[in-house]
């Protein structure tokens, strides 16, 4: 993890998928926090493709739904402009996570979607009250 962590915060995300890859190859599982790391390290770099294959490719369940292992998922697909998308694994997953709707707000905002980032608004207003969605 240490290693792939390293690849990923400096932005080196094909070897952080290379070096997954291998781990894989020779029947070390992943856990969380290598799917946290990947996840992040394909959000930073804009590779969603790679997010979508890799988050499909997760066996358990119990790493696959983690909340953390999801909101950088949601992180990644806002950042890329597939709001939609990000916004249904909000819903459909009950994410009650004030961060994961702050990147939704603000990949509405990168991507100038205003009509879907006042909808976010008034969803985090209602779910999180008038504090948490200013």
């Amino acid at each position: 993890n240490a290693m792939i962590h390293a690849f990923a915060r400096n932005g080196a995300t094909l070897l952080a998928m290379a070096l997954y890859d291998r781990l894989r190859a020779q029947g070390i599982e992943a856990d969380v926090k290598t799917y946290i790391h990947l996840l992040g390290a394909c959000s930073h770099s804009g590779d969603i493709d790679v997010a979508k294959r890799l988050w499909s490719e997760i066996a358990s369940d119990a790493h696959k739904y983690d909340p953390h292992v999801i909101m950088t998922l949601i992180d990644a697909l806002a950042r890329k402009g597939e709001l939609k998308e990000a916004e249904q694994l909000i819903l459909s997953h009950d994410i009650n996570a004030v961060s994961a709707w702050i990147s939704l707000i603000s990949g509405c905002k990168k991507h100038r979607d205003k009509a879907m980032a006042e909808q976010v608004y008034e969803s985090m207003h209602e779910k999180f009250g008038a504090d948490n969605a200013t």
